[in-house]
Protein backbone atom coordinates (compact mmCIF):
# COMPACT_ATOMS: atom_id res chain seq x y z
CA UNK A 1 0.00 0.00 0.00
CA UNK A 2 1.47 3.27 -0.84
CA UNK A 3 0.82 6.11 1.14
CA UNK A 4 -1.99 7.99 -1.34
CA UNK A 5 -4.04 4.62 -0.57
CA UNK A 6 -3.34 4.98 3.15
CA UNK A 7 -4.35 8.96 3.45
CA UNK A 8 -7.79 8.25 1.16
CA UNK A 9 -8.79 5.50 4.01
CA UNK A 10 -8.06 7.63 6.74
CA UNK A 11 -10.19 10.43 5.21
CA UNK A 12 -13.39 8.66 4.74
CA UNK A 13 -16.01 9.12 6.79
CA UNK A 14 -18.29 6.26 9.05
CA UNK A 15 -18.26 4.59 12.08
CA UNK A 16 -15.91 1.81 13.30
CA UNK A 17 -16.94 -1.20 14.50
CA UNK A 18 -16.42 -0.56 17.45
CA UNK A 19 -18.43 2.72 17.78
CA UNK A 20 -21.09 0.16 16.38
CA UNK A 21 -20.72 -2.24 18.82
CA UNK A 22 -20.89 0.62 21.72
CA UNK A 23 -24.27 1.86 20.58
CA UNK A 24 -25.49 -1.32 20.34
CA UNK A 25 -24.66 -2.26 23.87
CA UNK A 26 -25.90 1.13 25.06
CA UNK A 27 -29.84 0.45 22.72
CA UNK A 28 -29.93 -2.82 24.05
CA UNK A 29 -29.37 -2.23 27.57
CA UNK A 30 -31.33 0.32 27.72
CA UNK A 31 -34.35 -1.57 26.02
CA UNK A 32 -33.85 -4.27 28.74
CA UNK A 33 -34.58 -1.82 30.98
CA UNK A 34 -37.87 -0.42 29.08
CA UNK A 35 -38.79 -4.35 29.52
CA UNK A 36 -38.26 -4.56 32.94
CA UNK A 37 -40.60 -1.52 34.03
CA UNK A 38 -42.90 -2.86 31.66
CA UNK A 39 -43.01 -6.37 33.21
CA UNK A 40 -42.87 -4.69 36.85
CA UNK A 41 -46.25 -2.59 35.63
CA UNK A 42 -47.92 -5.43 34.79
CA UNK A 43 -47.49 -7.31 38.31
CA UNK A 44 -47.88 -3.95 39.79
CA UNK A 45 -51.79 -3.74 37.95
CA UNK A 46 -52.17 -7.82 38.44
CA UNK A 47 -51.65 -7.23 42.13
CA UNK A 48 -53.81 -4.18 43.10
CA UNK A 49 -56.59 -5.80 41.06
CA UNK A 50 -56.21 -8.69 43.27
CA UNK A 51 -56.45 -6.64 46.23
CA UNK A 52 -59.39 -4.85 44.57
CA UNK A 53 -61.25 -7.99 44.11
CA UNK A 54 -60.80 -9.33 47.57
CA UNK A 55 -61.46 -6.20 49.73
CA UNK A 56 -64.71 -5.53 47.23
CA UNK A 57 -65.80 -9.49 48.46
CA UNK A 58 -64.81 -8.30 51.75
CA UNK A 59 -67.13 -4.86 52.13
CA UNK A 60 -70.10 -6.79 50.39
CA UNK A 61 -70.05 -9.30 53.32
CA UNK A 62 -69.75 -6.73 55.26
CA UNK A 63 -72.65 -4.57 54.01
CA UNK A 64 -74.55 -7.74 54.16
CA UNK A 65 -74.13 -8.72 57.82
CA UNK A 66 -74.88 -5.07 58.42
CA UNK A 67 -78.38 -5.55 57.36
CA UNK A 68 -78.88 -9.03 58.43
CA UNK A 69 -81.07 -8.41 61.89
CA UNK A 70 -78.99 -9.62 64.82
CA UNK A 71 -81.55 -11.63 66.54
CA UNK A 72 -84.28 -13.47 64.80
CA UNK A 73 -87.93 -13.19 66.39
CA UNK A 74 -90.34 -15.65 65.33
CA UNK A 75 -92.91 -14.93 68.50
CA UNK A 76 -95.43 -13.63 66.55
CA UNK A 77 -95.74 -17.23 64.32
CA UNK A 78 -95.33 -19.11 67.69
CA UNK A 79 -91.34 -19.46 67.08
CA UNK A 80 -88.63 -18.64 69.52
CA UNK A 81 -86.60 -16.11 70.04
CA UNK A 82 -82.44 -16.17 69.45
CA UNK A 83 -79.65 -15.26 67.38
CA UNK A 84 -80.22 -14.70 63.80
CA UNK A 85 -78.24 -17.38 62.04
CA UNK A 86 -75.54 -15.37 60.85
CA UNK A 87 -74.83 -14.59 64.27
CA UNK A 88 -74.86 -17.91 65.74
CA UNK A 89 -73.04 -18.17 69.38
CA UNK A 90 -71.20 -21.13 67.88
CA UNK A 91 -69.20 -18.85 65.25
CA UNK A 92 -66.11 -17.77 67.52
CA UNK A 93 -62.17 -17.15 65.93
CA UNK A 94 -61.54 -20.69 65.96
CA UNK A 95 -64.73 -21.62 64.01
CA UNK A 96 -66.32 -18.70 62.13
CA UNK A 97 -68.71 -18.75 59.26
CA UNK A 98 -67.23 -18.95 56.23
CA UNK A 99 -68.41 -17.89 52.67
CA UNK A 100 -65.88 -18.40 49.41
CA UNK A 101 -66.27 -15.96 47.09
CA UNK A 102 -64.11 -16.74 44.30
CA UNK A 103 -60.61 -16.38 45.26
CA UNK A 104 -61.17 -15.53 48.25
CA UNK A 105 -63.00 -16.78 51.71
CA UNK A 106 -64.36 -14.08 53.98
CA UNK A 107 -65.20 -15.25 57.05
CA UNK A 108 -66.73 -13.81 60.20
CA UNK A 109 -67.77 -14.31 63.92
CA UNK A 110 -68.70 -12.32 67.21
CA UNK A 111 -65.71 -11.34 68.46
CA UNK A 112 -66.18 -11.53 72.44
CA UNK A 113 -62.76 -10.51 73.05
CA UNK A 114 -63.36 -6.81 71.74
CA UNK A 115 -60.33 -4.24 71.90
CA UNK A 116 -61.78 -0.80 72.31
CA UNK A 117 -65.71 -1.40 71.87
CA UNK A 118 -67.87 -2.11 74.49
CA UNK A 119 -69.54 -5.42 74.67
CA UNK A 120 -72.84 -4.90 76.42
CA UNK A 121 -74.85 -1.87 78.52
CA UNK A 122 -78.14 -0.65 79.47
CA UNK A 123 -79.09 2.85 78.44
CA UNK A 124 -82.08 3.17 80.46
CA UNK A 125 -83.91 1.07 83.18
CA UNK A 126 -86.51 0.09 81.06
CA UNK A 127 -84.41 -0.49 77.51
CA UNK A 128 -81.30 -3.29 77.41
CA UNK A 129 -79.14 -2.48 74.54
CA UNK A 130 -77.67 -5.60 73.53
CA UNK A 131 -74.00 -5.24 71.39
CA UNK A 132 -72.02 -7.60 70.04
CA UNK A 133 -68.87 -7.15 68.46
CA UNK A 134 -68.62 -8.59 64.50
CA UNK A 135 -65.18 -10.09 62.96
CA UNK A 136 -64.84 -10.01 59.60
CA UNK A 137 -61.95 -11.10 57.58
CA UNK A 138 -60.20 -11.55 54.37
CA UNK A 139 -58.00 -14.23 53.10
CA UNK A 140 -57.16 -16.28 49.94
CA UNK A 141 -59.06 -19.93 49.59
CA UNK A 142 -55.49 -20.86 48.82
CA UNK A 143 -54.09 -19.21 51.45
CA UNK A 144 -56.24 -19.55 54.64
CA UNK A 145 -54.03 -18.78 57.44
CA UNK A 146 -52.73 -15.61 55.77
CA UNK A 147 -55.41 -13.02 56.47
CA UNK A 148 -55.61 -10.42 54.14
CA UNK A 149 -57.73 -7.51 55.79
CA UNK A 150 -60.11 -7.15 58.82
CA UNK A 151 -62.77 -5.18 59.40
CA UNK A 152 -64.98 -5.36 62.80
CA UNK A 153 -68.08 -3.75 63.45
CA UNK A 154 -70.93 -3.02 66.25
CA UNK A 155 -74.09 -4.53 66.02
CA UNK A 156 -76.94 -3.34 68.27
CA UNK A 157 -80.15 -4.81 69.50
CA UNK A 158 -82.66 -3.09 71.40
CA UNK A 159 -85.55 -4.45 73.76
CA UNK A 160 -88.32 -2.55 74.87
CA UNK A 161 -89.69 -3.81 78.24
Amino acid sequence: MNNRQVNRMSNQAGFTIIEVLIALAIFSIGFMAVGALQTRSLMTVTSSQTKTLGMEALNAQVDLLKQTPLYATDIWRGGAFGMSPEFAATYTSTNPATVAKGEFTVSWFINNNPHTIPNRWTTAPTNLVISENVMVTLARTAEPGNILNTVEFVKYWVTDN
